[in-house]
């Protein structure tokens, strides 16, 4: 009888904690979301163009006369 009420104690002990640490979780795992979620709102507003590769460019054939380095862009 006692190691029942004893064990009873604990279980109630120890899903109380979990219940405790599943919310300190959750609200972690939310503010992250929403963090992130403005970080890609951020990023999808930002107008970034990469440059195009011209990948047929010969340092030779360069009539600009940068000493055959790279073509402009």
């Amino acid at each position: 009888m006692e190691y029942t009420v004893l064990v009873g104690l604990i279980t109630m002990s120890v899903v109380t904690a979990i219940a405790t640490v599943s919310d300190q979780l959750l609200d972690i795992w939310n503010d992250l979301a929403e963090d992130l979620d403005v970080i890609d709102d951020y990023v999808a507003d930002l107008d970034v163009v990469m440059p195009e590769s011209n990948e047929d460019w010969d340092p030779s054939e360069d009539g600009g006369g940068n000493g055959g380095g790279p073509p402009p862009i």
